[in-house]
């Protein structure tokens, strides 16, 4: 029984085509059938069981459960009742009078998301009708656009597995995402894209065939789409196929080939002068995917001495700057000497030095931090060799442990950017464009943060003891950063770039301050503590908060 709540009388008007509009009291406590027959009576209808109240502007039911809903001056209709519609549609569009399903179809699109003429028209078997029609393919565009608009809006209220579709059914879908030549109607291939998205995310048995059936090729044209609408449904269809591939990888190979991202950034994130909503979580779920199908595996992978494929990644890091050509130009001669491998490992910044892939032992981060390390080295040769040779230069109270940092790095990105093995987030709306500009993104983005870090860690005059602190800093430098939505990696370094040699005090300040509210939110700077803590654990909570807040004045306000 549903819960009333609102006045008990509500004053307003009801109306009925070829009728003068009804001014009346609403009684919310008498029963809706009641109601209904005293308006029949009044206008001399008969059978008022066959009759219901709509809002006048819009197509939706009246009922009991919803009734509370209806305030002073609303303005109601009076009209078939849901169950006598859905047989008036059921019946028309089983005619074969091809004017009469026109004008059926018609009707059913313009009401087929109220719930309660929902349900009655699916308990009359009218989804499988809509099915017929579409494996017969309607007379008009706009018949086949009010048919799929109306099964997809029946389908959506939950009453009907969607593994009771055909084949037919599917392919002629796909039909219409596949056609090139002539175009087809907007309506049409927007509806055909999302059902088929639908299809992919609720049934397992027709899965399959909507991968097998859809022409990849042809889909990723849709994103290039003048329409917005259709770019939303294709992203998501290609979303979705994504999220149920068994093999991930060469999916993400597949897209590179056919150039998909270059899509998605011109002619979605540049091309559109407003992001919608629902893009922005499709954008947020392609880079989720993307990240966890090229990074997510490396990330639960933990360090083992005996992988070759480690040892041989390690070695390249040593050879890269204490072997290389840069060096031995500059020096006459390579760092690295024979026998001295724990040596070259502790000027890498490793913990371990003896036996390096033990700081790969956590997962997450796993070996990702390896392999993003590996691929500075080569890929920014001359950058790495100077974060290294810098911070040995500096000696060991002030040098910044590359390895170490990149390790912890790492496992910050992953935490900003949620890259982890749990499926994107239904509601998730953080995109980032730079991560839509090349091949390698995540890779190319840790190389500017890693040479960030560096820079910070000198500015700030870091010890080892400052090393949570640095990064404390530097991250909230990035996040900074990826909330300006910058179109490229090089708009994303250049603020770093600008401050060459100035210490960032926005970023010291602003954790200074963050911490500051911290604490002021938990009540522990001496004014209110737990009744239980004792005077001694007082002053030490105080001490300590004290201590963290001068630990952090003094970045922000030493200038030696």
């Amino acid at each position: 029984m549903s819960v009333r709540s609102g006045p008990a009388q509500v004053k307003l008007a009801v109306e009925r085509e070829g009728q003068l509009p009804l001014l009346t009291t609403f009684d919310q406590s008498r029963p809706l059938d009641e109601i209904i027959r005293e308006i029949c009576s009044n206008w001399s209808i008969p059978i008022p069981e066959q009759y219901a109240f709509q809002y006048s502007d819009y197509n939706y039911y009246i009922t009991e459960e919803n009734r509370s809903g209806i305030k002073n001056g609303a303005v109601l209709k009076l009209t078939l009742s849901p169950a006598k519609r859905a047989q008036d549609v059921v019946e028309r569009l089983d005619s074969t009078n091809p004017e009469e399903r026109r004008n059926a179809l018609a009707t059913l699109s313009s009401i087929s998301e109220d719930p309660t003429f929902a349900s009655e028209y699916i308990k009359r078997n009218g989804l499988v009708l809509l099915l017929s029609m579409v494996e017969g393919k309607p007379e008009s565009n706009e018949s086949l656009a009010n048919c799929l608009t109306s099964f997809q809006e029946l389908m959506d209220h939950g009453e009907v597995s969607w593994d009771f579709l055909t084949h037919g059914f599917i392919k002629n879908l796909t039909v219409f995402v596949n056609k090139k030549n002539p175009p087809v109607d907007s309506t049409v291939l927007k509806r055909c894209l999302s059902i088929l998205e639908a299809v992919c995310t609720n049934s397992p048995t027709f899965y399959p065939l909507v991968e097998k059936e859809v022409v990849f090729e042809h889909l990723i044209l849709h994103l290039k789409n003048a329409n917005q609408d259709i770019q939303l449904n294709a992203i998501a269809l290609l979303n979705s196929l994504f999220m149920r591939t068994s093999n991930k990888r060469q999916f993400v190979d597949t897209l590179s080939k056919k150039g998909v991202r270059t899509y998605i950034m011109n002619d979605i994130i540049r091309g559109s002068p407003t992001m919608r909503s629902e893009m922005e979580h499709q954008l947020y779920v392609y880079q989720s995917l993307i990240f966890r199908a090229l990074l997510v595996d490396m990330s639960l992978i933990k360090g083992n001495a005996q992988n070759q494929s480690l040892f041989e990644s390690l070695n390249t890091l040593r050879q890269v700057v204490f072997e290389s050509d840069i060096v031995a130009a500059s020096s006459g001669r390579p760092l690295s000497q024979a026998g001295e491998l724990s040596k070259d490992f502790k000027r890498l910044g490793f913990m371990d030095i003896d036996t390096p892939a033990n700081d790969f032992s956590e997962a997450p981060p796993g070996l990702l931090p390896l392999h993003i390390m590996v691929y500075f080295a080569r890929k920014h040769e001359e950058q790495y060799v100077k974060v290294i040779l810098e911070n040995h230069a500096r000696g060991d109270d002030y040098e910044c442990p590359f390895a170490r940092t990149s390790i912890a790095l790492t496992k910050m990105l992953c935490d900003v950017l949620e890259i982890n093995a749990e499926p994107p987030s239904d509601s998730g709306k953080e995109y980032y464009p730079i991560f839509f500009t090349m091949d390698f993104a995540f890779e190319e983005f840790f190389c500017i943060c890693i040479q960030l870090l560096n820079k910070t860690w000198k500015e700030m005059k870091a010890t080892s003891g400052d090393f949570n602190r640095v990064m404390q800093v530097v991250k909230d430098q990035i996040c900074r950063g990826l909330k300006e939505k910058h179109l490229s990696m090089e708009l994303f370094r250049d603020p770093f770039g600008e401050n060459e040699g100035k210490v960032d005090y926005a970023s010291i300040k602003y954790r200074l301050d963050a911490i500051k509210s911290r604490l002021d939110e938990k009540k522990v700077l001496g004014h209110e503590l737990d009744d239980s803590s004792s005077e001694e654990e007082e002053k030490q909570t105080r001490e300590e908060n004290a201590a963290e807040i001068d630990d952090w004045e003094a970045f922000l306000y030493d200038d030696d």
